[in-house]
């Protein structure tokens, strides 16, 4: 094979095991990405604390956005895998995720809207944040983990770790700006903007053109195969981003409740939970690829629900071992996702951006019930009740691991 033929494979063959010409800059553009939408994005638990929001209504204007948005991941994952223009909704999406930083003066200034105005505004800002989110993530993760098709897990890890990155940082920056400016969130876009251009810049994937024309994902098929292999995992997914959600939605006032400092309050206690994700994410990415997926799924359930437990349970611990204990616990129950992401990827090959929007949309957004029930919850008992009834829901993934199984045809990752 000459020079120029084999440089033409690299370009067109999607499984080749090297980056793929001008794939480095775009997987560098989309870590970015990834860091500014989960940055954006991830505001809204800190701030229905520090508005003073009801946690009922409060948790039920993240659940129907949630809930509504998340549910067209799979469809924004056809069309992008279908049509060729993943770029497009990659860059969208992460303008649209933007408009969250805009919620600071409505918070602060509430009464200027009325109590049922102020929450109008509010959900729909938070609704068109989610909806950003979901047209970015199906294809931003299936162009990651197309990189390099037999370390999948690995670079699906490392994209979402570094978006775990942004969305630790998201609490603290965003209650800084809202504490010391008056409210004035949207100050911020000032820093945003700028890297967005350079996004739009750097991310140019060369699309195949096998995708383009071929529209050949049939949903009926898709469910079909759905049924007969991605229901357990689905299953999983749904209860793991249940968890995950109530802990993160509920962690301001839980950490209040134990009298630590408003610092760690109002964010960096936030930052320690996500932060054990960046750290743990990467590694997990690639035990799994050595040693399999579901051995490490169960292993880190087992884990995460010792530790989650002991962190809700004890009274108070000193802030330095409570912080630790915090970014174990977060990082054991954040690695479960971009396991059970990988998985289904290789379980449906061609058609990553749909399996991204099947385990991360619909599964999202079916657990995202979790956020209107823990508030709830909690606004009849306490937090730390609420959570400790929501833990059921890693007993429930810890038994659906036991009935994942690999199409006979797949390859391994």
């Amino acid at each position: 094979m000459t020079t120029a033929q084999s440089q033409s494979v690299s370009v067109t063959s999607v499984d080749e095991p090297a980056f793929k010409q001008g794939a480095v800059r775009t997987f560098m553009a989309l870590l970015l990405a990834h860091a500014m939408v989960d940055c954006l994005g991830g505001m809204w638990p800190v701030f229905k604390k520090m508005a003073g929001l009801d946690l009922r209504w409060a948790g039920l204007i993240s659940t129907v956005a949630a809930t509504t948005t998340m549910a067209m991941q799979p469809m924004f994952g056809i069309w992008a895998d279908s049509g060729g223009k993943r770029r497009h909704y990659i860059l969208l999406g992460l303008l649209l995720t933007s408009t969250g930083m805009l919620l600071g003066p409505i918070g602060m200034h509430q009464e200027s809207f009325g109590v049922v105005g102020a929450y109008v505004i509010m959900f729909a800002l938070l609704f068109t944040t989610r909806l950003g989110q979901a047209m970015f993530h199906p294809p931003a993760a299936g162009l990651a983990g197309d990189a390099i098709a037999h370390k999948r897990s690995l670079l699906v890890s490392l994209f979402i770790g570094v978006g775990m990155m942004g969305f630790a940082s998201s609490q603290t920056i965003f209650s800084y700006v809202y504490t010391n400016y008056a409210g004035n969130t949207h100050w911020i876009l000032a820093i945003a903007f700028p890297l967005m251009i350079w996004v739009w810049y750097w991310c140019k994937p060369l699309e195949q053109k096998a995708v383009k024309q071929s529209n050949g994902v049939h949903f009926r098929e898709a469910l079909t195969v759905l049924r007969q292999h991605l229901l357990p995992l689905y299953g999983l997914l749904v209860f793991a981003a249940g968890q995950n959600m109530a802990m993160y939605f509920l962690l301001p006032e839980l950490l209040e409740s134990k009298g630590y400092p408003q610092w760690f309050v109002n964010g960096g206690g936030f930052a320690f939970a996500v932060g054990g994700s960046v750290l743990l994410m990467v590694p997990a990415g690639y035990l799994a690829d050595r040693l399999g997926r579901k051995l490490l799924l169960v292993v880190t359930l087992l884990i995460a629900i010792v530790l989650y437990y002991t962190m809700i349970l004890i009274p108070t611990l000193p802030l330095p071992s409570f912080a630790i204990l915090l970014l174990f616990t977060g990082g054991l129950m954040g690695t479960v996702n971009p396991m059970g992401v990988a998985l289904g990827q290789e379980i449906l090959p061609g058609k990553a951006s749909l399996a991204s929007g099947i385990l991360m949309g619909l599964a999202w957004s079916l657990g995202s019930q979790t956020l209107w029930i823990s508030g709830a919850i909690a606004d009849y008992t306490s937090p730390a009740t609420a959570l400790l009834i929501l833990g059921v829901l890693n007993f429930g993934g810890l038994a659906l691991c036991m009935f994942i199984r690999k199409p006979v045809s797949s390859s391994n990752a």
